[in-house]
């Protein structure tokens, strides 16, 4: 019995020195510049309550202004979160909004409306840990048909 409980002990301390190691390892921040020029914003003359929702809801993974949590340092938590905000901005940096193709602001602003109509932005498991993100049956009504009545003629 002393012997299980001598094993049970060093696991336990490999564990903790395992996981006190892995916090040495920090994946590079991803805010490129704290800069607040949206030209997003500018460009498409939406209105603050769209400006609010998306910052609120979309930037921490789709723009260089991603707000960390305390939790999102913690290894291997922290891998997780910078991997999936990495995705995010390939998919649409809203930061970087200026130095898209046409084609491209097209493609992303269809994307977001149905994204947001089937409700698979913000990403579940970004709500759990952040509740106050949470985009109401309303305000999803309120973003899609805002992405929805812009014109190709706004982005000329």
């Amino acid at each position: 019995m002393d012997k299980f409980i001598s094993r049970i002990k060093s696991f336990l301390l490999i564990l903790v020195v395992s996981f006190l190691l892995i916090q040495l390892y920090r994946p590079f921040s991803l805010n490129k510049s704290k800069v607040n020029s949206y030209k997003f914003f500018d460009e498409l003359k939406a209105p603050e309550k769209v400006k609010n929702l998306i910052q609120n809801s979309c930037f921490d993974c789709h723009s260089n202004r991603t707000d960390y949590a305390w939790f999102d340092y913690i290894a291997p938590i922290s891998w997780k979160v910078n991997s999936n905000i990495k995705k995010g901005k390939t998919t649409v940096n809203f930061s970087e909004w200026k130095n898209y193709e046409e084609w491209r602001k097209l493609s992303t602003l269809s994307a977001s409306t149905f994204n947001i109509k089937n409700q698979s932005m913000p990403p579940k498991n970004y709500l759990l840990a952040r509740p106050s993100k949470k985009i109401t049956l309303e305000e999803r009504k309120y973003l899609i048909n805002w992405f929805e009545n812009i014109s190709r003629i706004t982005l000329k």
